[in-house]
């Protein structure tokens, strides 16, 4: 009987332990947004852009608009910070308290960590958003009880310097089907667009 209660206290010591690293924070719920998104002090054009991109798709989503806000605020806020680090691309995901942390290396880590973050809310980017596409190119849940959880914080350093695609081919020869690229691209942490130097533009 004694054995019993020994595997049973460690059942329960290591069921608490998972429970207890286990953390969920509450981003909308019935249309109304339960936080903020809060940029950086003086924040540059890429981080107004990613705090852009932050509202516009957890407002597709959740129904909820989610304001966006410089970093003096005290409410629960969704904060996206500019760290430091060897690799540029290098972004975390984190828990703070009532806080969620989106924090990169350089701003376009910044928008990385976003991407990424949404994601793990469903949010899926199969290809660039090309007009014949007709709207399938993304798909984007629904949820207006939104939370996101995790066990852990996320640390991603990607191992390749420069993660590549090329633009080659007729559908790729207009102005605007290579912006669709563009913005497609950080959207799965690719940094860099190759074009053949042949051809014309239309």
């Amino acid at each position: 009987r004694s054995f019993f209660y020994i595997i049973l206290s460690a059942l329960l010591i290591l069921i608490t332990g998972c429970i207890s690293s286990h953390q969920q924070v509450g981003l909308a719920k019935d249309g109304r947004a339960r936080l903020v998104i809060a940029l950086p002090d003086h924040p540059s054009v890429a981080q107004e852009f990613a705090g852009a991109e932050l509202a516009k798709y957890l407002q597709q989503i959740s129904g909820a608009k989610f304001s966006v806000e410089h970093d003096n605020v005290s409410n629960p806020a969704i904060r996206l910070e500019r760290t430091n680090g060897e690799n540029g691309d290098a972004y975390k995901i984190a828990i703070r308290n009532y806080d969620i942390v989106l924090s990169g290396n350089s701003d376009r880590a910044i928008l990385f960590a976003v991407y990424d973050f949404l994601g793990r809310l469903g949010c899926l980017w199969l290809a660039p958003d090309f007009q014949f596409y007709s709207g399938a190119a993304e798909i984007i849940p629904h949820e207006q009880h939104l939370t996101y959880n995790a066990a852990n914080d996320i640390k991603e350093q990607p191992k390749f310097t420069f993660r590549k695609i090329g633009a080659s081919g007729s559908r790729f020869h207009s102005l605007e089907n290579l912006k669709e690229i563009i913005d497609w691209m950080p959207k799965l942490r690719f940094n860099t667009l190759m074009i053949p130097m042949s051809g014309k533009m239309q």
